[in-house]
This record gives structure tokens, C-alpha cells and sequence, in this order.
């Protein structure tokens, strides 16, 4: 039912606004078993709910705070959540009546909190919001266009600054725009079990309205909205993977060929890991390593779905002096490193919220770190990718300008014979992979391809 959606909707978003640290698929996940229990309208509309509330969560609040008498800050956390939703629904969502918006909404607050002034405060600014709506004024964007593009556009003011003093106003608010995009489902083809003509084919088949991607030869893009990626033909049998295709493009730009050893610094939950696999043919070996053990339980898991067995793993803190350079050396290396997930706002809209300035230099330090350990491990003539999901200077250039300096045996590769050729289009003049949603419809990711000299 639509109520049982709200409702837990209203729970995500309370979890999320007491624990900062928690992530929305953290939180999602811990509550995997009351949402299974959903239909999938009612999934699809809890979806709505919730993502859309965290996108446009500096647009509602603006809203809230001219309506309301009670500065936001000091609204009751869940009542405030309640409010979003509602709002939200009447600004953003035109299939629910306004009436049932409000009425729902009052019903969630009256069933927490008992005080009557609380449900009274609730039920009158909801049916002023109502009568209100389009007669709220905004920041006018001659007078403060950092302003203006924050509230309307939902994201932190510094972010905005940042990105006008790189990018300048207009190419600013594309970027917004593009990032507040609901982004396509789209899956890479385990080409060790089928080719994407054939996939294509079977999807289709079925009723999905299914096309090839751009950039890489393995990723098709779903349109519309879908049920659970489980129930889509094709997963049990390990013949896609869930991955952006800009992901798929690091992979693409590592280039691993078959027989070679390859290690995979970072592997996380292993999508670029079994791609690697795939490039491969399945011969060769591939080491992926992580900090967090249960990624790699995971990465296992998925590496038999996929019918891949050339993979193993080992639990290691590659910012750490690493305990495989005494054993192990390789022929390449991607180091897709933990990173503030600024380009991948539109997949995950609570990005936004978690991060301020500040935190790009406490990234930047470790990703150097990584990349050094990291880079020990591969031969002379090897190939090292770092790759970012940010689109942040102090994430990107910065990185890889840090470790050149203090590594002189390595270089820029620009050598890039071999790369799919639709990827070059991607690559900047200084030698880096960049994709950004404004731009070529993908996440935001930055990759550099390193070559450690020969010894002569």
C-alpha cells in the first residue's frame, strides 16, 4: 500500500538525519525485508519518495522555511522529514491528488508523536503549502546566482560556488541539471557467456525497451522504471552486471589482455574486477584486494554467478606499506580509490549532504597513498589506472601530479593504441579520462593511465 511506503520512507529518512555517517544504501539495505514486502508500484513509489526528498532537500527546505513560523532547524527531525515528503509529492510528483498528500502525511505525524499542537502545526502548514505553492518567492539569479542555483537547483552553496568558479554559471547549472537526473539502468554484458547483440535481443524480447551504450562495446541502457535487477532475464544465469557505463570505460582503459596478472587495488564489491576477467577470456590471474572483508565475500559471491574463477582475493589496507610487494608483481594495476563519490550525485543524491570542502584534502592524501603502494607492485613497462568517481580537481589532477613528482619512473601514458576507440573522444589533452552526466550522459569519473619506465 502507498501509506506503508510513506511510512517507511519517513523511517529511511530518519535514520539518515540521525546518523550523518549513514549512507541512503545503508540505510536502504537495513531495510531490505520491510521493503521486499512492497508491491512494485509501491517500490517504485518509495523510490520516488525517498531520493527525491535527499535530491531536492535545500528546494523543500526553502519552501518549509517561508511557511513556517518555527525556524527549519528547530522542527522536530521527523516532522520535518514529513513535511519533505509531503511537499515534495505536491512540487514534484503530479499523480498524487494534494489532498491525499496531506492527509497521509498528517495521519504519519499524528501516528508517532501524540501532541496535539505538533499534528495542528503539521496540518496547517501542509494545507497552506497547498494554497501557496506557486507564490513562494526564490532567490532571484541576478542578485546571487551561487543562491539562486542552491535552492532551486538543491545543492550546497559551496558546491555551487566551486563549480561556477570552474566551470563558470551556465556550465554550472547544466551540470545541477544533469546531476538531479534520474539516471538509466544500465548493465555491462558478461561477453564470457554472451555478446550484447544476443542480450539485446532477449530483452527486448521480453518487453524491455533496451539499446546499446555510446562508449563501451559491452553496456546496454534500459529505459523506463524497472522491478528488482533480480527478476531481469538473464541475472541468474550470470550473463550482466549492473554498472554505469563510465565505469566500464576504466576497465576499458586499463586494457588487461589475457595470460597477464592484474591487480585490482580497490576492488570494493568487484564490478570492474569481473570486467577485468572478462577482458581477459578468463586466462590469466587477477588479486583484489580491499580493506573491508565482506566486500570481498561479496565479489566472490558475484564471481560465481558470472562463472568466473580466475579471481582471488585479499583483505589488505592498501594505504598501508602492503605485505604482497615481497611476493607479487604485476603486469597492470587499477586503483579505483575511495573517493568523496561527487560524480555520481545522481545516483546517489545524499552525496551532497555528507561532504564539505574540507574533506577533498583528507581524500586526496590517502588516494596519493594508495596509488604509491599500489604502483610498487607493478613491473617495469606496467600499466597503473587511478580512477575517481569525482569530478574534484584535489581528486584528480592533483593526485596524479602528487605522485609523478615524487615517483619519477612513471609517466603519463599516451600511448593509447589498443584503447576502444570511441573512448579517445573522452580523453582530455593532458592525457585524462573524463566523463560527467552534463556532457556525455554518464557518471562523473576521472581516470589516468600510468606507465612505469623500463629499466635500462
Amino acid at each position: 500500500m502507498p501509506d506503508d511506503a510513506r511510512y517507511l520512507a519517513v523511517s529511511i529518512l530518519n535514520a539518515i538525519t540521525e546518523n550523518p555517517h549513514l549512507t541512503l544504501d545503508n540505510a536502504i539495505d537495513t531495510h531490505e525485508s520491510s521493503l521486499g514486502l512492497l508491491s512494485r508500484k509501491d517500490r517504485a513509489f518509495f523510490n520516488a519518495l525517498v531520493f527525491g526528498v535527499i535530491r531536492w532537500r535545500n528546494h523543500l527546505d526553502h519552501i518549509i522555511r517561508f511557511l513556517s513560523t518555527t525556524p527549519v532547524k528547530k522542527i522536530n527531525p521527523m516532522v520535518l522529514n514529513v513535511l519533505r515528503i509531503c511537499i515534495f509529492q505536491l512540487k514534484f510528483m503530479d499523480r498524487v491528488p494534494p489532498s491525499a498528500a496531506v492527509n497521509t502525511s498528517v495521519e504519519l505525524v499524528k501516528k508517532a508523536l501524540n501532541p496535539a499542537w505538533i499534528v495542528k502545526f503539521t496540518n496547517g502548514l501542509l494545507r497552506n503549502a497547498v494554497r501557496k505553492l506557486n507564490d513562494i518567492p526564490f532567490p532571484e539569479y541576478k542578485n546571487n546566482p551561487a543562491l539562486y542555483l542552491s535552492v532551486h537547483q538543491s545543492f550546497p552553496e559551496w558546491m555551487i560556488k566551486r563549480w561556477i568558479a570552474r566551470y563558470g554559471i551556465e556550465q554550472t547549472l547544466s551540470l545541477c541539471v544533469a546531476m538531479n537526473d534520474i539516471p538509466p539502468l544500465t548493465l555491462r554484458v558478461n561477453a564470457l557467456k554472451i555478446n550484447r547483440n544476443e542480450l539485446l535481443d532477449m530483452l527486448n524480447q521480453q518487453g524491455f525497451d533496451a539499446c546499446e551504450t555510446i562508449y563501451s562495446p559491452v553496456g546496454i541502457t534500459l529505459k523506463g522504471s524497472h522491478d528488482s535487477v533480480t527478476r531481469l532475464p538473464g541475472f541468474e544465469e550470470g550473463l550482466f552486471q549492473v554498472q554505469d557505463e563510465a565505469a566500464q570505460l576504466v576497465t576499458l582503459f586499463l586494457n588487461p589482455q589475457p595470460i597477464e596478472k592484474v591487480l585490482d587495488a580497490c576492488a570494493g564489491l568487484g564490478g570492474k574486477t569481473a570486467h577485468m576477467a572478462e577482458l581477459m577470456d578468463g586466462r590469466g590471474m587477477i588479486l583484489a584486494t580491499d580493506l573491508d572483508e565482506q566486500k570481498l565475500v561479496k565479489l566472490k559471491h558475484e564471481a560465481n554467478r558470472l562463472g568466473i574463477q580466475m579471481i582471488d582475493t585479499a583483505c589488505e589496507d592498501m594505504s598501508q606499506e602492503c605485505h604482497l610487494k615481497d611476493h607479487m608483481i604485476f603486469d597492470r594495476v587499477l586503483v579505483d580509490a575511495p573517493c568523496s563519490g561527487l560524480g555520481v550525485i545522481r545516483r546517489n543524491p545524499d552525496i551532497k549532504w555528507h561532504h564539505h570542502k574540507k574533506n577533498l584534502e583528507r581524500y586526496r592524501k590517502r588516494q596519493v597513498c594508495l596509488l604509491e603502494n599500489a604502483a610498487s607492485l607493478v613491473r617495469p613497462g606496467g600499466i597503473v589506472v587511478f580512477a575517481v568517481c569525482s569530478t574534484e580537481p584535489e581528486e584528480n589532477e592533483q593526485v596524479v601530479r602528487a605522485f609523478l613528482e615524487k615517483n619519477p619512473s612513471f609517466i603519463l601514458d599516451n600511448d593509447l593504441e589498443g584503447i576502444h576507440k570511441p573512448i579517445l573522444s573522452l580523453v582530455t589533452d593532458d592525457g585524462y579520462l573524463q566523463t560527467g552526466p552534463q556532457s556525455s550522459g554518464m557518471d562523473g569519473f576521472f581516470a589516468a593511465r600510468l606507465k612505469k619506465q623500463s629499466i635500462e
